[in-house]
């Protein structure tokens, strides 16, 4: 599964640029919230950070899922996939890039203006890959709960 890493920081940049139209309606400095391209690099190191926290996560699953940075785009892989489940990829990609967008969005807030910083949706969007997950790789939820009961 590929991700373009402009994709996210492109959608990331919309939403925080509504954000902060809608913020100044009641405060002139909330123009702080909008992010653009100049950013890049503080939000290249928001998307690693939250890459690194799918991936504690979705290895936390027992499955194996990898990311690969290459030049502009994350490549993610995910084993063992259940046969006849590929179509479901997609489903887990979309998942996963929505998560991407929404943390990159949430720890720039975090950073520019903590008290505008919304992470009310963050378990609801772990559930949606969680869910996915299931459903591509090849351990169903019961045979994922014994495997953690029994220590494998």
């Amino acid at each position: 599964m590929i991700i373009y890493i402009e994709d996210v920081l492109r959608e990331a940049n919309i939403l925080n640029w509504y954000k902060g139209e809608s913020l100044k309606r009641g405060d002139e400095n909330a123009v702080i919230v909008q992010s653009a391209k100049e950013e890049q690099d503080a939000q290249l190191y928001f998307l690693r950070s939250a890459v690194t926290d799918l991936l504690m996560f979705a290895n936390a699953n027992r499955v194996k899922f990898t990311c690969e940075y290459k030049d502009d785009a994350l490549s993610f892989s995910l084993s063992p996939l259940r046969e006849g489940r590929e179509y479901l990829l997609d489903v887990l990609k979309e998942a996963i890039r929505q998560y991407l967008v929404y943390e990159v969005r949430r720890l720039w807030m975090m950073e520019v203006s903590p008290n505008n910083a919304d992470s009310s949706l963050r378990e609801s969007l772990r559930i949606n890959i969680r869910e996915a997950m299931n459903n591509v790789t090849a351990m169903g939820e019961k045979v994922r709960r014994r495997c953690a009961i029994m220590g494998i």
